[in-house]
């Protein structure tokens, strides 16, 4: 008889995100990779992801009681919003396992990781967090608890002490991302349609925002963006492929799968592997609009004859000043190149947008709102994005230095800040109309959906709806916008609900039409 494996369990909690987010489930491939990486070195794992059936955490508790206490929970919390339900399935998991069987409960991922003190204290019953990237420390540190050595020690940690909090110092990077194994996918078993697959770390670009660069910490060129090689990369899709065969869809989770337009020689070796795989599968990625217009369009040719569907180009906005603000570089005039070029060789665009910044005045708003539409079929949602303040980003650092800023009561994992009285406005109607007009707000993301299935299969008549829905977007958010003006200053909450209350209903037979003939197409 062989000799029993500690265990680990590592859950992805019930946290959905906004009411585009929670309808397209994903794998966290971050677990996946934790899993493995715990495998290969002796551990027994499994995984729990409650946003996929919303499962409760005394139901998942149940699950894992019946196999038996683990050696250590880890729990991947990407915001604040599923600290309760951590909380709640921490407390269910040690109350069972008083004494010292008690399971260490560790927290990762980007909210712990940028907020440990606010971590811990959400999530009290919680012993640690780890920082960053985890494959190394998670396994030190649950090595460490197994053995029951002093597992406050764990390079790359944080965890309660005199007070307050410990923090240990950073893990160095893994440097060669091959050697990591295979991640544990778990799409088939959620009934999911696509793999998440990762072929990088890191990202060149330092937009001030973002958060994926204090969340790495990158501490030389060097780790700045770390590759897998094409041959392991298309390695792990024929792993998959050959397990799951019913699942041909892949979405790369990198912040930007090209690296730098000096990087377009590693595609065009991805290309040659993937084709030579004679793997029929495909695709998505995320990209800039300076790798677009840079890399060789035959390159960008190769990439969609052998699988690329679709593009997610993190353009942001179409004022140069704000541009600048967030580091961006760039001009709006490469971001429509950068749309035609892909749009041209019958590749999908989506982008990122954001409407209300720091830096965002009344002037910017017609001017960004027409650039959103005329650059592609844009989403509603994306006409009403705000840029969220995030702890340890410079956009917090650089707002902080000429407006005042507070936590978000309505976004609690971020913080908001000052805007002119008009914009708050916008902002606010926004708000109001996803938060208490919301079945309004989906039949415009349904209409969206709708129309992009048609588009694949028809684009003569679907275009035609794809237009007037793109036209409808932009028509309901300038009507939006002038009601924000017209509003003024000091506006009550109870004005502000009127006015989102009377913009629905004013919309409400433009959508109900184009509602009814998209339907008569189907």
């Amino acid at each position: 008889m062989g000799v029993e494996r500690p265990r680990a369990t590592l859950i992805h909690p019930d946290s959905r995100g906004n009411y585009v987010q929670s309808t397209i489930p994903r794998e966290n491939l971050g677990i996946g990779y934790l899993s493995s990486y715990l495998q290969a070195n002796g551990f027994e794992t499994e995984i729990y992801d409650a946003r996929m059936d919303r499962d409760t955490p005394e139901a998942i508790a149940q699950e894992i009681l019946e196999r038996g206490l683990p050696a250590i929970v880890g729990l991947s919390l990407i915001t604040v919003e599923g600290a309760s339900w951590s909380e709640d399935l921490a407390t269910i998991v040690k109350k069972e396992g008083r004494g010292k069987n008690t399971p260490h409960v560790t927290l990762g991922n980007y909210f712990p990781t940028l907020q440990p003190e606010r971590a811990l204290t959400t999530i009290p019953s919680a012993d640690s967090v780890v920082r960053g990237e985890g494959e190394l420390t998670l396994l030190d540190l649950a090595t460490g608890v197994v053995s029951g050595k002093d597992w406050q020690n764990t390079q790359g940690i944080i965890y309660r002490a005199d007070q307050g909090v410990r923090i240990n110092p950073r893990r160095d990077k893994i440097r060669d991302l091959d050697q990591l194994p295979y991640p544990e996918h778990y799409a088939a078993r959620y009934k999911l349609t696509e793999f998440a697959i990762e072929g990088s770390r890191g990202c060149y670009c330092r937009c001030s925002f973002c958060a994926l660069d204090p969340f790495t910490d990158a501490d030389s060129p060097s780790t700045r963006w770390r590759a897998r090689t094409p041959i392991s990369i298309v390695g792990e899709i024929k792993d998959t492929r050959a397990k799951y065969p019913n699942i041909d869809l892949y979405r790369f989770i990198d912040a930007d799968f090209i690296g730098a337009p000096r990087h377009a020689d590693r595609v065009k070796e991805f290309v040659r592997e993937l084709r030579d795989s004679r793997q029929n599968i495909g695709f998505i990625i995320d990209s800039r609009s300076k790798e677009v217009v840079n890399v060789p369009k035959d390159v960008w040719q190769d990439l969609r004859d052998v699988g690329l569907k679709e593009v997610y180009l993190g353009i942001e906005t179409a004022i140069p000043e704000i541009k600048r603000m967030m580091r961006k570089g760039g001009r709006v005039e490469d971001d429509k190149r950068a749309v035609d070029t892909l749009t041209d060789l019958g590749i999908n665009v989506r982008f990122g947008w954001m409407m209300v910044t720091p830096w965002t005045r009344e002037e910017d708003v017609e001017q960004n709102a027409q650039v959103l539409h005329d650059l592609g079929f844009a989403r509603l949602d994306k006409y009403f994005q705000e840029m969220n303040l995030i702890p340890g980003t410079d956009a917090m650092e650089l707002t902080k230095k000429t407006a005042q800023i507070w936590p978000d009561a309505g976004n609690p994992d971020y913080f908001t800040y000052e805007v002119p009285a008009r914009i708050d406005n916008l902002r606010r109607i926004g708000r109001t109309l996803t938060r208490e007009h919301l079945p309004f707000m989906e039949r415009f993301m349904f209409l969206h959906r709708q129309v992009e299935k048609q588009l694949e299969r028809d684009t003569t008549f679907s275009g035609a709806f794809r237009d007037r829905l793109n036209d409808l977007n932009l028509y309901f958010f300038l009507s939006v916008f002038t009601a924000a003006k017209e509003l003024g200053e000091g506006v009550s909450a109870e004005g502000i609900n009127d006015a989102a209350a009377n913009l629905a209903k004013s919309f409400e037979h433009e959508v109900l039409q184009l509602e009814r003939e998209i339907g008569e197409q189907k």
